[in-house]
């Protein structure tokens, strides 16, 4: 990308003492089996925050390898206000794109950068990349509960099988967000909103918000009406989610991947499937996700072979994905469809 870029670097944690902790405790109650579950660890995704940048003298492509170009580190606190504060760099960029950008705009014509709108005034290409640290050492601390039933009070198809039910609720306290709107640290009153709000100080960044997760499922085996013929079952599972996250406004999904912003409520939708045909010679699991408030569709399909005495596995993988362009938790993978072949030899 022209002009402004960034660099993604991992921070983790290897320490002993930083080690994760669960505890669970399993109980029979009201006919079925429930658990009451504990966990203290790290977020499995990440946290951006910025932690300063770089001024590229000599490339109008952030390339800090190209020939010639001289690379200027600048801390945060020059970075905040090179990017964010009034007439600087962001707003070039936006009032560039916008087609209102004026000659002389160009905020890097003191590093000797050269006026885009104006080459004649002489200079050379300059871009800036910002840094910023995907941190995984943010701690998740998480209570939660479980409970599965055989409901033998409904029984249902052509073999009167009952389905099995389960519950399950996790309370996650404190869960940290990017924020996608700040507080302009210039402008008394302005809001500085998307990606140019990433680029703050930790503590700006960084939002905590509790978060109830809620499933409801049923398992069940489904036989065909009129399929006489039919020879095992098609073992099936639906499933309903519902996460609520309190006072969700301005917060950002999954930075800085996806910059949408998290609804206060998301609920889900899955389906699985398993059938096997052909003396389970060729087995079908299908899984299906329905993400309700985006409107995104992911659907993944699996075809297994049994050949060679059952030694042999062929396994054909089809994935599919719908949603607009990071939106959601699918959205993500709009433009990620995939066909996947592989071949497994168990011994």
């Amino acid at each position: 990308m022209p002009l402004l870029g960034a660099k993604l670097s991992d921070k983790e944690t290897d320490d002993w003492e930083d080690s994760e902790v669960g505890m669970r405790l399993k109980f029979d109650v009201l006919g079925g089996q429930g658990t009451v579950n504990g966990f203290y660890g790290f977020q499995d995704l990440p946290i951006g925050v910025n932690t300063g940048a770089t001024v590229h003298i000599g490339t109008f492509i952030g390339d800090p390898n190209a020939a010639g170009v001289v690379n200027v580190p600048i801390d945060l606190p020059t970075t905040i206000g090179a990017m964010n504060a009034p007439g600087q760099y962001v707003d070039f960029i936006q009032s560039l794109a916008a087609g209102t950008a004026a000659p002389g705009d160009f905020p890097l014509i003191p590093f000797g950068c050269l006026d885009i709108l104006d080459p004649a005034a002489g200079g050379v290409p300059c871009s800036i990349t910002t840094d910023f640290d995907l941190d995984y050492t943010l701690r998740q601390k998480t209570v939660g509960f479980s409970f599965t039933r055989d409901m033998t009070e409904f029984r249902f198809g052509r073999k009167d099988v009952s389905p099995v039910l389960r519950l399950e609720a996790a309370y996650e306290f404190d869960k940290p967000f990017n924020k996608g709107v700040i507080q302009n640290p210039f402008v008394p009153g302005r809001v500085t909103v998307g990606t140019p709000a990433l680029i703050t100080t930790r503590d700006d960044t960084i939002a905590r918000r509790d978060q109830l997760s809620v499933l409801v499922g049923f398992d069940y085996n489904f036989w065909v009406p009129g399929w006489e013929s039919q020879r095992s079952s098609i073992f099936m599972t639906t499933q309903f989610f519902e996460i609520h996250t309190e006072d969700a406004d301005g917060l950002l999904f999954q930075a800085p991947y996806a910059l949408t912003n998290v609804e206060e409520n998301q609920e889900f939708i899955t389906q699985t499937y398993t059938k096997g045909f052909l003396n389970d010679k060729v087995t079908l699991d299908g899984l299906a996700i329905w993400d309700m408030d985006k409107g995104s569709v992911a659907i993944r399909q699996r075809i297994d072979f049994s050949v060679g005495g059952g030694n042999w596995k062929p396994r054909i993988e089809v994935g599919y994905f719908s949603g607009k362009d990071e939106q959601g938790l699918l959205g993500l993978y709009n433009k990620s469809d995939y066909v996947e072949f592989s071949l497994t030899y168990q011994f």
